[in-house]
This record gives C-alpha cells, structure tokens and sequence, in this order.
C-alpha cells in the first residue's frame, strides 16, 4: 500500500487505479442521465474515457463529453 500511495500523484490521472464505482451527489443519480451520459460516467469510473478537464485531481465533480 505504501509503495502505491508513494506513485500516486493527484494530478496525473496515469498513476490512478480506477475502481468503476461511481458515485451520485446530491439530486444526481442513474435515472437523471440519457442513457449516452451514463455510459460515458461508466467508462470514466473504469478509465477507459478520461475526463475533459485540462487539470484534475481526486475528490472533484469531473465532466467529459
């Protein structure tokens, strides 16, 4: 565990293990996306579509389009 969290880095979204969990906040939830958008946040929470912001990190609202 040590020696992963030593090759993490925030910002670079190449050292991320994507889990393919997601998770809704406040009025957000599967029934709220057309089925396009919620097949897109899936292959974001896999890593295979990555998001559009030109800087990111952990514990932030992503978007992709």
């Amino acid at each position: 565990m040590a020696q992963r969290r030593c090759r993490f880095a925030p910002n670079d979204g190449t050292t991320w293990e994507f889990s393919g969990e997601i998770r809704f906040g406040e009025r957000a939830h599967p029934g709220s996306l057309t089925s396009g958008n919620l097949k897109a946040v899936r292959s974001i929470a896999t890593g295979d579509l990555t998001p559009r912001e030109g800087t990111y990190g952990v514990h932030q609202e992503l978007h992709s389009h």
